[in-house]
């Protein structure tokens, strides 16, 4: 996921959120940190059960799991390259997007990170025990930060001061 993080700012050109933080090293280095901090927490339950001595069958639970984190993968790919395509338009210059998964949802690609991460930890609970059952935090841990943290709000404000004022994006 974080290869699709990068192509996406690879090919943007840059990252809008980071502009500010860069040119100041005592915030891009606390930012910096976050982000090993934030990575450790998301991936703690594939982690744990990665570094588990016990084996567990592959049941109905993973099989779910497997699932849940097919469709959000799916989801967030599929969001991503329909923003990306939009963007690539120029007809679109200036415009928020409204089509494909974009009309169903704000936020598709936050989506299925949240599912994909909801997956992870179910095919993981088999075999998480005593103190490893923290790794299930995991996906609570991304939805939180990405609905009340550095994703969707930052998102609405910029979103809100460009098109608040406009009937399309208020419908």
């Amino acid at each position: 996921l974080g290869l699709f993080l990068f192509l996406r700012i690879r090919a943007a050109g840059s990252d809008s959120r980071f502009e500010a933080i860069k040119i100041t090293p005592p915030r891009f280095f606390i930012a910096w940190t976050l982000q090993g901090v934030w990575i450790t927490f998301t991936a703690s339950a594939a982690v744990l059960a990665i570094t588990s001595v016990q084996n567990a069958d592959f049941g109905w639970l993973s099989t779910l799991g497997l699932l849940l984190w097919l469709m959000g993968f799916t989801l967030e790919v599929v969001a991503d390259q329909q923003k990306n395509r939009f963007r690539k338009n120029p007809a679109n210059a200036n415009q928020f997007i409204s089509t494909g998964l974009w009309s169903f949802c704000r936020h598709p690609n936050y989506t299925g990170e949240i599912m994909l991460w909801l997956g992870i930890a179910l095919i993981a609970f088999p075999v998480l025990e005593g103190w490893r059952l923290m790794g299930l935090f995991s996906p609570v841990f991304v939805a939180f930060l990405l609905i009340k943290g550095s994703g969707i709000p930052l998102l609405e404000r910029a979103a809100e001061a460009k098109w608040g004022n406009t009937a399309a994006y208020q419908h």
